[in-house]
């Protein structure tokens, strides 16, 4: 009797301990089953998101803040004004460059010279050559809306990001005058360069050795600085320049006014 009570334990305990494991089992069998689920649902969202993008109206005149995802866990619940970037509408980043609101307001006399001594851009007679070889990892897109995945959001883009190497070489486009030298979270350093006939273009996420200086006269082709590694902003794009062309106040798609890129 003694050998057939331990025998039965043995065996109820076997049972026990299989009930458990294949339960265990079930449970995470269920598990990866609804997490499987939830991540095509994920996709699917995101896919459905990207094609209903393109109907999504652009809001004008209006100022959008953000915190960087790497520093959301850091700022937490602190959104003050101190704590935010502002991501400047078409008209209000314009401003910007073209009033100068942030530094050298005043166009000093031999800018104004040097105005006399090239000839402005026309958008009829030539095209801008490109400041740096390399493929559009971001495009222009002013009118919809983009995923951004640095931060993890959608939102228009009045640029273009060209992939490149740190330290590359960065060319202005055209002939014209240095505008604006200036240095923002977003962007890093930046150049602003007026062509004449209300054309400019922008230059950002550039290294600290700018070549030129506000007021100096610069060619088509000549070299105006180097690649930097990419702010937080914009860092999941890796090393790239950001480019932006302006005419009359509005943002134009660089691809349209850029010459075919060279192999």
């Amino acid at each position: 009797m003694t050998n057939i009570n331990k025998e039965k334990k043995i065996n109820t305990t076997i049972y026990i301990a299989s009930f458990i494991v294949i339960s265990i089992l079930c449970v995470i069998t269920i598990n990866n089953i609804k997490t499987k689920k939830i991540n095509e649902k994920k996709i699917i969202a995101e896919k459905n998101e990207v094609q209903k993008s393109d109907a999504i109206p652009v809001l004008k005149d209006t100022t959008y803040d953000y915190i960087a995802p790497s520093d959301k866990k850091k700022y937490k619940n602190n959104t003050s004004e101190k704590n935010k970037i502002i991501l400047r509408t078409d008209v209000e980043t314009n401003d910007f460059f073209i009033k100068d609101n942030l530094e050298n307001k005043n166009i000093n006399q031999d800018e104004q010279q040097n105005k006399k001594l090239f000839v402005s851009f026309d958008d009829k007679i030539n095209k801008m050559s490109w400041p740096i070889n390399g493929k559009i990892i971001m495009n222009f897109s002013k009118n919809s809306l983009i995923y951004d995945k640095t931060l993890e959001q959608y939102r228009t883009n009045e640029s273009i990001s060209i992939s490149s190497q740190f330290g590359d070489q960065v060319k202005c486009v055209a002939d014209g005058i240095v505008k604006l030298i200036s240095k923002t979270d977003e962007d890093g350093n930046l150049i602003v360069i007026d062509h004449g006939n209300d054309w400019s273009t922008v230059y950002s996420q550039l290294q600290d050795g700018i070549l030129v200086k506000q007021g100096d006269l610069v060619k088509r082709s000549q070299i105006i600085g180097g690649i930097n590694k990419p702010t937080k902003y914009s860092v999941l794009l890796g090393t790239h320049l950001g480019f932006k062309v302006i005419h009359k106040d509005n943002s134009i798609n660089p691809s349209n006014i850029l010459t075919t890129l060279e192999s």
